[in-house]
């Protein structure tokens, strides 16, 4: 099954990079990676981390694969694009491109604070 899956991408690759195209086009970005496993690959062990890579619109969404985290990634990813974009800090700088702030933090706060008070605990002010 493992090879069918393998053929099934290598016939859907046009679609996938008019998708890339497509998000390229848009005028604002979302860009992150997540780290994953994985168990066999050439030149790096089973217990480190390699990345998916999201690239993300309001209506699109792409994932790229890297061993790495680099902030290369972003750069080769993305390439020449000139829009607005939600993370990647040093492609930000490089494209000169208008960069947008990650909620992600501030939503952390708040879950942390629900999880106490459903405990009992009570919020204390400032």
């Amino acid at each position: 099954m493992a090879n069918w899956m393998i053929k099934c991408g290598k016939l859907i690759q046009p679609l996938i990079n008019r998708i890339q195209y497509t998000l390229l086009e848009q005028p604002v970005l979302h860009m992150d990676e997540t780290p994953v496993k994985v168990l066999r690959e050439e030149g790096i062990s089973a217990q480190s981390k390699s990345y998916m890579w999201v690239l993300a619109s309001k209506f699109h969404r792409h994932l790229l694969y890297s061993a790495s985290r680099s902030g290369n990634v972003p750069v080769s990813i993305l390439g020449d694009y000139s829009g607005t974009l939600e993370g990647g800090q040093k492609i930000c700088i490089d494209n000169e491109l208008a960069r947008l702030g990650c909620w992600e933090p501030a939503r952390r706060k708040f879950v942390e604070a629900h999880r106490n008070q459903q405990k009992g605990n009570r919020a204390r002010p400032m």
